[in-house]
C-alpha cells in the first residue's frame, strides 16, 4: 500500500487605516462590484468556485438582476462560451459574498477561463481571468457535495457528500488524523510555522453514486488504488465550518493577532465567550468599537474559510493568513502557476507584492504557498499592532 502510517507533507481611526495603511483596500472597497475566481480539479472534473459582491445587494439575500457568463479560452480563441442561469445554480450568501460554483471539462494545456459578471440594474460589470489547471491524468470519479452543493472541497460533518462517475465501483477512503499549524508570518520566522505529520487513522470502503455521511472531522483521500497517488482529497469539517461560532474555532482563528498564551487563557476561562469579548473590548477601548472588530475579523476568517479550503483549513493556509491580517488585496493577478497579491500601504501608497506558488500536493491542486521574505517584516508587524491596539475603528 501506498502509503506508510506516518506521511509528511512538505508543505486611529477606520478612515486612517484604509486611506493611509493600506489606501489599496479602500479604494477596493469603493468599488461598486468584486469577484474573485477559484478553479481546482474535483476528480475527472475541475470545479470553478466563483464569489462576488455587488454594492447594492448588500442587505438582499438574491443576487437579483445579475448575469454572469464565463468563457474558456485557449491560444486566444473561444473554445467554450455559457451563460450561468441563477434559476437553477445553487447561490449562497453568507455576510456580503455570494458564492457559486460550476463544473467544466478537464482542460487543454495553457488554457484561460474569463467569468464576467454584470449587473443588468446599473450596467456595471466585472471580469476575472485565471489559467485553468493542466490536463493531467486523472480519476474518473469526482467529489459531489450533496447537502450544500455551494461548497466545494469540504463537507460539514453530518452532510452528504457522493463520489461521482460514471460506473459504480467500491472507493478506498483513507482517513488521517492531522493537526495542521496555522500559517507562519510573510517574514520566513517559524512562529506557528512548518508542517505536520499525518498519520493515516483509518481506511473505509465506499462506493460511487452512493451517498456518504462521514462521522469524524478529519483530512480524507478517496482512491480506487491505494498502491498509487492517485485520489481526491477533501476534510470534513464542523458544522460551524466556514462561519465559526463555537468558542474554540473563534479562539484558535484569532492566533494571528494573538498569542499562544493569550489563547489559552481564553480556553481555560470558567466562562470562555466572556474572556473572548473581554480581549475584544480591551483592545477597541469600548463595546461598539469591539463589535466592529469582531463583524471585521471574523468576516475575514469566513471568507477564508470558503475560498482557500484545500487539504487544510483555509484559515491555516498562507493566502487565509494575508486575508485575515490585511484585508482584501488591493489587486490580484493571476499568472502562471500562481498568484500575486497587491497592497498599497503608507501615504505614500507604496505598492507591496505578495507572491504565491502552486505547489504539486497529492491531496489539492488547489495548494498555494507565499514566497517568504524578510522585508515584510514591518508591514506585517504594523498590520497587527493596528488590531492588538484596536485602532482600526477608533472614532
Amino acid at each position: 500500500m501506498f502509503f506508510n502510517n506516518t506521511l509528511k507533507i512538505h508543505t486611529k481611526h477606520f478612515l486612517y487605516f484604509l486611506l493611509f495603511v493600506i489606501p489599496g483596500f479602500a479604494a477596493a472597497q469603493e468599488k461598486q462590484m468584486y469577484c474573485d475566481v477559484q478553479v481546482y480539479n474535483s476528480g475527472a472534473l475541475q470545479n470553478v468556485e466563483v464569489a462576488f459582491e455587488v454594492a447594492r445587494l448588500s442587505e438582499e439575500l438574491q443576487p437579483t438582476a445579475i448575469q454572469a457568463n464565463y468563457q474558456v479560452l485557449s491560444n486566444d480563441k473561444v473554445v467554450e462560451s455559457k451563460d450561468i442561469n441563477f434559476t437553477n445554480t445553487p447561490v449562497e450568501k453568507i455576510n456580503s459574498t455570494f458564492y457559486f460554483n460550476f463544473i467544466i471539462e478537464q482542460a487543454t494545456n495553457n488554457a484561460r477561463l474569463k467569468l464576467t459578471i454584470k449587473d443588468l440594474a446599473t450596467g456595471q460589470s466585472i471580469s476575472k481571468e485565471v489559467y485553468l489547471n493542466k490536463k493531467e491524468q486523472v480519476v474518473t470519479y469526482s467529489f459531489r457535495n450533496i447537502s450544500n452543493p455551494v461548497y466545494s472541497g469540504f463537507v460539514c460533518l453530518g452532510e452528504k457528500f457522493m463520489l461521482q462517475d460514471d460506473v459504480d465501483k467500491p472507493i478506498y477512503l483513507v482517513r488521517f488524523t492531522d493537526n495542521f499549524l496555522p500559517a507562519a508570518p510573510p517574514m520566513g520566522n517559524d512562529m506557528n510555522g512548518g508542517s505536520k505529520e499525518l498519520t493515516v487513522d483509518s481506511i473505509l470502503t465506499v462506493r460511487t453514486n452512493e451517498p456518504i455521511i462521514l462521522n469524524k472531522e478529519a483530512l480524507y483521500f478517496a482512491q480506487e488504488d491505494t498502491s498509487t497517488v492517485k485520489g481526491i482529497g477533501f476534510r470534513v469539517v464542523s458544522p460551524d465550518f466556514p462561519k465559526f461560532k463555537s468558542v474554540e474555532n473563534l479562539a484558535h482563528s484569532m492566533i494571528y493577532i494573538s498569542t499562544n498564551k493569550e489563547i489559552t487563557s481564553f480556553l481555560n476561562a470558567e466562562d470562555k465567550k466572556a474572556a473572548l469579548d473581554t480581549y475584544w473590548i480591551n483592545a477597541g477601548g469600548s463595546v461598539d468599537i469591539a463589535k466592529k472588530m469582531i463583524k471585521e475579523y471574523y468576516q475575514r476568517v469566513t471568507y477564508a474559510n470558503k475560498s482557500f479550503t484545500n487539504y487544510k483549513a483555509g484559515w491555516k493556509t498562507d493566502r487565509g493568513m494575508l486575508y485575515i491580517v490585511f484585508g482584501r488585496p488591493a489587486e490580484v493577478i493571476s499568472v502562471e502557476n500562481g498568484e500575486q497579491w497587491v497592497y498599497f500601504v503608507g501615504k505614500r501608497r507604496k505598492r507591496v507584492t505578495f507572491e504565491f506558488v502552486k505547489k504539486a500536493n497529492i491531496f489539492s491542486d488547489f495548494h498555494y504557498e507565499l514566497y517568504r521574505s524578510p522585508a515584510y517584516k514591518k508591514f506585517y508587524f504594523d498590520a497587527v499592532e493596528l488590531w492588538r491596539k484596536g485602532e482600526l475603528f477608533l472614532p
